[in-house]
C-alpha cells in the first residue's frame, strides 16, 4: 500500500519523537516501565489527531478540487 507523502512524513516523525520521549524518560525514570503506559497511550492519540487532521484536509482539498471543476 503506497502512503500519501505527507502521512508517511508524519509517521516518521510521530516515530522519531517518540523514540526521543522514551529515551528521555528512561534517562529520568529509575525503574524503566514505570508510567510508559500512559506516555505510549498519550502518543498514540496524539498521533491519531494528527492523521485525521491530515486525512480531513485531504479530503476537504479533494472535494474543493471537485467543486471547483464542477461549477
Amino acid at each position: 500500500m503506497h502512503l500519501d507523502p505527507t502521512l508517511q512524513a508524519l509517521f516518521t516523525a510521530a516515530r522519531h519523537r517518540t523514540a526521543q520521549l522514551r529515551a528521555f524518560v528512561r534517562q529520568r525514570q529509575p525503574e524503566p516501565d514505570k508510567g510508559a503506559l500512559s506516555i505510549e497511550l498519550a502518543l498514540l492519540v496524539g498521533a491519531l489527531v494528527v492523521i485525521a487532521v491530515a486525512i480531513v484536509a485531504i479530503l476537504i482539498a479533494k472535494a474543493t478540487q471537485k467543486g471547483a471543476a464542477i461549477g
